[in-house]
């Protein structure tokens, strides 16, 4: 990249990618044996008082009907990424909410580059919080899950059925990671390529959900 030569450390935001849950979640996955299914489930609240919904590019749905879709699913797409690259989506997308412009809730049939398949349910159009993920092998299963109440965080479920508790901690560590980056002190992995990956997956979506469900490829 033309920055780098100039000495220029380029971020694009992303906690997920740097959430210690998350992480163990990835890495106790390895243990599947040959990953056969992943299934997502995410219901994230926002009401009409939500101050997220404030801002004009959350509010403006131009970007093929996303408005708040693009700007929330997008975390969610880097998570799914995490585990593996999707190759293909069928995206069935509708609009619930009225104070949301733009789509908000979406079901979605994925094929993934190591042959997995799965779901990813979403909607921002409720009133409960919901992150439940669990991806399926030959040797078992591994399950990620977000805490809510006064203990937020991810728990994970390993193939052998032990559970470990992680607290929040990507936006602190991605702020560490990127201020090392600069001192030279290691690589930062929110890449503006890792973002375009994201936002590709997004955009599958959004094309398959506005042909009706048609098969849509992910283009990296």
């Amino acid at each position: 990249p033309k920055y780098k030569p100039l000495g220029l450390q380029w971020s694009i935001a992303e906690n997920f990618r740097y959430e210690p849950g998350i992480i163990a979640a990835v890495q106790a996955a390895k243990h599947v044996g040959e990953p056969l299914t992943f299934q997502l489930a995410v219901q994230s609240p926002f009401q009409p008082d939500n101050k997220y919904l404030k801002t004009e590019w959350r509010t403006n749905p131009s970007w093929g009907d996303g408005g708040l879709f693009v700007d929330a699913f997008v975390h969610t797409a880097a998570c799914v990424r995490m585990f593996d690259n999707p190759t293909k989506v069928s995206a069935l997308l509708s609009s619930r909410a009225e104070h949301i412009p733009g789509m908000d809730t979406m079901a979605a049939n994925v094929q993934f580059e190591n042959g997995m398949i799965g779901t990813v349910l979403v909607t921002y159009a409720g009133k409960v919080g919901r992150f439940e993920l669990e991806i399926s092998g030959t040797e078992g299963c591994v399950k990620l899950y977000r805490r809510f109440g006064q203990s937020f965080g991810y728990t994970v479920v390993d193939v052998e059925g032990n559970k470990v508790d992680y607290a929040f901690g990507g936006i602190e560590a991605e702020f560490l990671r990127f201020a090392g980056a600069c001192r030279n002190m290691g690589e930062d992995i929110n890449t503006p390529e890792e973002a375009l990956r994201d936002i590709s997956l997004v955009e599958a979506c959004l094309e398959s959900g506005k042909a009706g469900g048609e098969m849509r490829a992910v283009g990296y």
